[in-house]
């Protein structure tokens, strides 16, 4: 995702989505193999922030002239407040529903 802030809209868009599409399938996939607390809450996040870049590459989310700076940010800071958080009022495990 970082080498593609470098690219055009489109192009970085369909990486970006793609990226966060496949870290969100992959904590998914990471929480029910093994119930790891964070992956529980940053795999819903990833595809949410992939709606996002999709939403804001088409137009239709009015960031202004920032928004992949806005998008990135978010992306990282909320991972890291989601895996942190997460772990830390939760534990490192949780058990599966």
């Amino acid at each position: 995702m970082l080498g593609a802030i470098l690219l055009e809209r489109v192009p970085r868009a369909v990486v970006w989505t793609a990226m966060l599409v496949l870290m969100g399938a992959a904590c998914l996939a990471n929480a029910r193999r093994c119930s790891r607390t964070h992956c529980r809450y940053t795999g819903p996040f990833f595809l949410a922030m992939a709606a996002l870049v999709v939403a804001y590459a088409a137009g239709i989310l009015p960031l202004g002239p920032h928004g992949w700076t806005i998008l990135g940010a978010t992306a990282v800071i909320g991972n890291a407040l989601l895996w942190w958080g997460s772990e830390r009022f939760l534990g490192r495990f949780t058990r599966p529903t």
